[in-house]
């Protein structure tokens, strides 16, 4: 009788540190990929998750860090198109700047010209 009481007793906790390994093998790559994935949520791209096995927590980190990749890349592009937009942009301006400033000049003179000339009529009637 004694002898299956310390059967019991020792596969319970043989499993108890079955399940400890185990739990502590699937936590440790789950929270380092919940890390991660938060650092990458906020915009931090400088962190990969390694991959260490290759079930399905490999795949997920492979593809986590593909989309890290990915973002970071699209990200860039797109800085750098919204920094082409806004030279493009200045450049727009002093353009129109400098055609209003160059159409301004011969209609003042004009205007000018136009002001004597009702001047001149005027008083010579």
């Amino acid at each position: 009788k004694d002898y299956y009481v310390y059967l019991i007793i020792f596969v319970l906790i043989l499993i108890v540190l079955i399940s400890f390994y185990y739990s502590k093998k699937i936590a440790k790559p789950l929270l380092q990929i919940n890390d991660t994935t938060k650092k990458i949520a906020g915009l931090d791209f400088s962190e990969t998750i390694p991959i260490t096995t290759k079930d399905e927590i490999g795949d997920l980190s492979q593809n986590i860090n593909t989309l890290s990749k990915a973002l970071h890349s699209h990200i860039h592009q797109l800085q750098q198109d919204i920094e082409k937009e806004k030279q493009l942009e200045n450049t727009r301006k002093e353009f129109i700047a400098g055609v209003s400033h160059e159409l301004k000049t011969p209609l003042s003179i004009m205007k000018s010209c136009i002001s004597i000339l009702e001047d001149g009529v005027a008083s010579n009637k």
